[in-house]
C-alpha cells in the first residue's frame, strides 16, 4: 500500500479583500509512514494570500500507515507577522482540505495611525492662509453705520397697524347731510333764481323795442 494524498487549498485574506501575506506549515505530530515513504511537514508560502496549487498531505488512515495518529495535522497559520494554530484530522475519503479565512484587520495604534494619515498624498489640505485672510473682516465683526437687524420705525413714522380715523374722515363718509347729493336735479322754475325773472323781463323789452323801430 502507499499513502493516498489529499489537496490542500485555502484563500487567506482581509474584510476588505486585501490578500494577507505569510506561510502555513502543515505537521504530523510525529514521523508517519507507508510504503518505506516517510512524511513529517509541508511549510508553504501563500501567493496572493492563496495556498499554492498542487499543496497536498497523506492521509492518516491508509492501510500500512503507521503509527497511528489520533489528533492529526498541527496547522500553524503566520499571517502578516502573527501566528496561530488548530489541529485537522485527514482522512483518505476527504476530497479536500480546505483552508483560509476572512482576516479583520486589529485597531490601530494612535502612533500608526497618525503614520497612515501623515503618508496620505495631501493629509492637511490649506484652503485660505493668513495671508488671504488679511484685511478682512472678523468673524464677529458688527457694521455700526446701518440699523440693528431687529430695529423698527416706531418711533418716527406710523406703526404698520395704525389708522386716520381719529383725525380724518373715515373712509366709508359721505355729505349728504351737509351738501347736494352727487344726483341731485335743479327745477325748472327760474323763481328760484333770485333776479333772473327782472333780467328776463328787461331784455324781452329791449327787444320788442327794437323790432318796433324796424
Amino acid at each position: 500500500m502507499a499513502f493516498t494524498y489529499v489537496p490542500v487549498v485555502g484563500t487567506y485574506e482581509y474584510e476588505d479583500g486585501t490578500p494577507a501575506t505569510g506561510t502555513v506549515k502543515i505537521e504530523a505530530p510525529r514521523p508517519i509512514t507507508n510504503d518505506g515513504t516517510t512524511f513529517t511537514s509541508i511549510t508553504v508560502t501563500l501567493v496572493n494570500g492563496q495556498i499554492p496549487g498542487g499543496t497536498q498531505v497523506p492521509a492518516f488512515n491508509d492501510v500500512g500507515t503507521y503509527p497511528f495518529v489520533e489528533q492529526g495535522y498541527k496547522i500553524t497559520e503566520t499571517l502578516d507577522g502573527k501566528s496561530s494554530y488548530h489541529y485537522r484530522y485527514v482522512r483518505n475519503t476527504d476530497g479536500v482540505v480546505d483552508l483560509g479565512e476572512t482576516l479583520v484587520r486589529p485597531e490601530e495604534s494612535g502612533a500608526a495611525a497618525v503614520a497612515t494619515h501623515e503618508a496620505k498624498a495631501d493629509p492637511h489640505p490649506v484652503y485660505a492662509t493668513d495671508a488671504d485672510l488679511a484685511g478682512k473682516a472678523d468673524v464677529n465683526h458688527t457694521h455700526s453705520g446701518y440699523a440693528a437687524a431687529n430695529h423698527d420705525h416706531d418711533a418716527d413714522y406710523a406703526a404698520i397697524d395704525h389708522d386716520h380715523d381719529g383725525d380724518y374722515a373715515s373712509i366709508d363718509h359721505n355729505h349728504d347731510g351737509d351738501y347736494a347729493p352727487v344726483g341731485h336735479l335743479h327745477a325748472l322754475d327760474i323763481s328760484d333764481i333770485t333776479g333772473l325773472q327782472d333780467a328776463l323781463n328787461a331784455l324781452d323789452q329791449r327787444l320788442t323795442a327794437i323790432e318796433g323801430n324796424g
